[in-house]
């Protein structure tokens, strides 16, 4: 194969850089913790800020690095599993009440705090 053919890992799977990021980015001990463009230079190895960020901001939206990220975090609940809460909400309220029903889904979506 040639150098652009490489075989790619699974996409469950994560290279070595995206391990690496995952484990510095959710690390709270860690100086890069939740910031993308630290935990770039670091896993990543690039050299300026325009790179860094560029990098972050890539990693942070791989599907298997956010699973990933989400996973180490605690905030591993599923897709299905947050459209299935709110389709329930939404049958249970008959869409009444769309204050509530938007709090509802921004909590399921880990957006919204009760002050």
């Amino acid at each position: 194969m040639g150098k652009y053919n490489k075989p790619r890992p699974p996409a469950t799977t994560l290279t070595e850089k995206q391990r690496k990021f995952v484990e510095l980015y959710t690390n709270p001990a860690s100086n890069t913790y939740l910031n993308a463009k630290k935990t770039a230079y670091l896993s990543h190895e690039v050299t300026n800020d325009n790179s860094a960020a560029v990098v972050g901001s890539q990693t942070l939206n791989t599907l298997n690095v956010k699973t990933a990220i989400d996973r180490a975090l605690g905030r591993d609940k599923t897709q299905k599993e947050i459209a299935k809460n709110i389709t329930k909400h939404l049958r249970d309220s008959k869409g009444k009440d769309w204050i509530e029903t938007l709090k509802f889904i921004s909590r399921a979506l880990d957006l919204y705090e009760d002050a």
